[in-house]
């Protein structure tokens, strides 16, 4: 079974060396706390509003080529590795897995400063348990604009991206996804503030259905 990672979703991985105060990103130890919700096409609520934190684990680590990357653990168990670029913008770790086998990893930007266009495809053919899968996908991210939010009574301007993932798979599950992501980052919280996701997929079980995620920051501490 194929599983895909979106930005905001990235999977865990190895971690190099580093971990101190002297990145650029969060302290360690600060801690942001979301709100999730889920909702179908038309703003019906599908499932129960779902508390979330996640707490800085390391700022000045090297992963995938790039140093000064932060780390953040979830109470979900999802671990999100990102990267301040030399332009200023921001760059997200991404995993793709087979049969819980990272198949395919890789950077994104998200151009918050730079304000321009990046895209991303990627195919591959890959044996897993009694099959075997093509996978093609393709990212097209923007920079959409500037925004606000209110946390804790405080208003923060935040920088506003668009990602639009489009995957194409034989897999039994997922064979046909499109993900629209609005990303909010906070230059001073230097996080994600707020998550938007409107996911469309198409497999054998469920036929096509579409899911609106939205992930909230409602609380920070900063370390």
């Amino acid at each position: 079974m194929l599983i895909f990672s979106t930005l905001l979703a990235a999977c865990s991985g190895s971690t190099g060396p580093g971990g101190s105060n002297g990145g650029r990103g969060p302290g360690i130890g600060s801690n942001f706390n979301f709100i999730m919700s889920e909702t179908d096409e038309i703003g019906n609520p599908v499932a129960t509003d779902v508390s979330l934190s996640q707490s800085v684990t390391g700022n000045n680590l090297t992963l995938g080529g790039k140093s000064g990357v932060v780390s953040q653990s979830s109470s979900s168990g999802d671990v999100q590795y990102w990267s301040y670029e030399t332009n200023g913008d921001v760059g997200l770790y991404n995993v793709v897995t087979e049969d819980g086998i990272p198949v395919h990893s890789f950077w994104v930007e998200l151009p918050f400063v730079s304000q321009t266009v990046k895209d991303y495809a990627w195919d591959s053919i890959w044996q897993g348990t009694n099959h075997m899968d093509t996978v093609e996908f393709s990212y097209h991210i923007t920079y959409i604009g500037e925004g606000s939010i209110t946390v804790g009574g405080k208003a923060f301007p935040t920088h506003r991206a668009q990602s639009v993932l489009h995957l194409h798979s034989n897999a039994t599950l997922y064979q046909l996804a499109d993900v629209v992501q609005t990303i909010d980052y906070s230059p001073d919280l230097k996080q994600f503030a707020q998550h938007i996701e409107n996911q469309t997929t198409t497999d054998d079980f469920f036929g096509t259905r579409s899911d609106i995620y939205t992930t909230t920051m409602v609380g920070y501490t900063l370390k």
